[in-house]
């Protein structure tokens, strides 16, 4: 098959909804370069049609991703970054990709709304493009609140086979929060918040008990990782997929909430229904256990991507949140 006919600006920055509104570039910088990232003919192996045009997403901490047009279809091409290994070897590049192809693989079982996998490429994974909305262009409501929920619940509804136990990292946002702070405050030694906040991490995991019961963790059900398309919910970025407790799932979700919605009370109020809807698939997950949850997903929110203002902010609302979900009435 032909090799990719042009090569697109790098130009949007979130997922974009009609790619033939992108400036073309005749001569691009950068084209060489990117021929050489991208294995064309085993793409187009896989496609079954030459690939035309390539546009490159926005650039991630974790992953680069690029957009492929072939014969009138469009695909995203991720590769993942392996900067991760310090966590654990199972997060490396390829252990990722595998990750996520596999989960992408059981959404499509399951008939769970999300991209479909194309091919496995050692570091990076193909799959299809989801035209839509992204949730954070998009007021929050209880509405897109439940959609989440609805398709979290089903994703953690699927068996837990044997074979899924060697994927990723078991209870993976623990080892993360822990490892990704620790990190942190080396890198920053004068912060006390950070210190303050890796004290609460600690009390909350000796109150833990870490039940056996286990589920299928999608892995980053953060706000930015759901698209909304003719009123349905399609969830994206499956990289972290292991098998572990639900509490780290739906409290990296209520961290998302509150943090996208900077921590007023109307994101509490949000948080707090999106706690509600799922308690009432699980209703085994005491308030302890959230408590742990809620406090690894706001680690990890403030330290994936450290930026000295939201850390901050996220550090310094971590005492009200806890005492917020201390408070929560009608829940053990």
């Amino acid at each position: 098959m032909s090799q990719m006919k042009e090569i697109i600006n790098p130009f949007y920055k979130k997922t974009i909804s009609e790619p033939s509104k992108s400036r073309k570039i005749d001569k691009p910088k950068r084209g060489n370069s990117l021929k050489k990232l991208l294995d064309v003919e085993s793409i187009e192996h896989h496609i079954g049609a030459s690939v035309d045009q390539v546009l490159e997403l926005k650039k991630g901490y974790l992953n680069k991703k690029f957009l492929l047009r072939s014969a009138g279809s469009h695909y995203v091409l991720k590769i993942y970054r392996d900067n991760l290994s310090f966590v654990s070897p199972r997060l490396s590049s390829e252990g990722r990709a595998q990750a996520e192809y596999q989960a992408l693989q059981i959404c499509q079982a399951n008939k769970l709304r999300a991209p479909r996998p194309v091919g496995l490429f050692g570091k990076a994974v193909l799959m299809t493009h989801i035209y839509g909305k992204d949730l954070t262009d998009l007021p929050l409501s209880k509405g897109f609140i439940s959609l989440i929920v609805s398709w979290l619940i089903k994703f953690h509804s699927i068996e837990l086979s044997s074979d899924l136990l060697n994927i990723g990292v078991v209870n993976a946002p623990l080892l993360g929060a822990s490892r990704h702070l620790r990190k942190y405050i080396s890198n920053n030694p004068s912060y006390s918040l950070a210190r303050e906040v890796e004290e609460l991490l600690i009390d909350a995991s000796h109150s833990f008990s870490f039940p056996n019961s286990m589920v299928l963790l999608c892995g980053d059900p953060t706000i930015d990782n759901w698209i909304i398309k003719e009123k349905q919910i399609y969830g994206l970025d499956f990289e972290f997929f292991s098998p572990g407790n639900s509490i780290f799932e739906i409290g990296l979700l209520l961290a998302s909430i509150l943090d996208y919605s900077k921590f007023t009370e109307a994101a509490y109020e949000l948080s707090e229904y999106a706690l509600r809807q799922y308690l009432m698939y699980n209703s085994s997950i005491s308030l302890m256990d959230i408590r742990l949850g809620i406090l690894c997903g706001l680690i990890l929110i403030a330290t994936n991507v450290p930026n000295p203002e939201r850390c901050h902010r996220i550090f310094n609302y971590t005492r009200k949140t806890l005492m917020w979900i201390k408070n929560i009435r009608g829940i053990a």
